[in-house]
């Protein structure tokens, strides 16, 4: 599910809802629910799927879901993850979440020019950013 959510590519979801809807397993349903959701991120059932996820009793299903909904970057699951990470009782899944809230929360300018990070200014974009040899 990562990988197809790493793609990028739309021609995905179909593949994607076709494996949720059988998956009986938490874990796997976190990450192809966060990766429906990555990609489509306008898409509430599935969404809210994702946020039902955050009550489940294994921890390591609501650390998942945290990171896919951070992931996701999509401000609404904000109010959810607050919620969740009151009644959180695991350190781990804890810290992963309030990460995951600032992921959602910070800002964003999707089509910021990045030139000014490049040593030569390259339009390309495919030279190193200074400092990061």
């Amino acid at each position: 599910a990562d990988g197809l959510r790493n793609s990028y590519r739309k021609e995905a979801i179909e593949t994607l809802n076709s494996a949720v809807s059988g998956e009986k397993n938490e874990y796997a349903k976190a990450a192809i629910l966060g990766a429906i959701v990555s990609l489509q991120p306008h898409n509430s059932k599935r969404l809210m799927e994702l946020v039902e996820l955050l009550k489940s009793e294994d921890s390591t299903v609501r650390y998942r879901t945290s990171d896919a909904l951070g992931y996701s970057g999509i401000s609404v699951a904000e109010p959810f993850m607050r919620q969740a990470l009151q009644y959180e009782e695991s350190v781990t899944v804890k810290e992963q979440l309030k990460y995951d809230i600032s992921r959602v929360n910070s800002y964003k300018t999707p089509t910021a020019p990045t030139n000014a990070l490049y040593k030569d200014g390259n339009t390309m974009q495919n030279d190193v950013p200074v400092g990061k040899k």
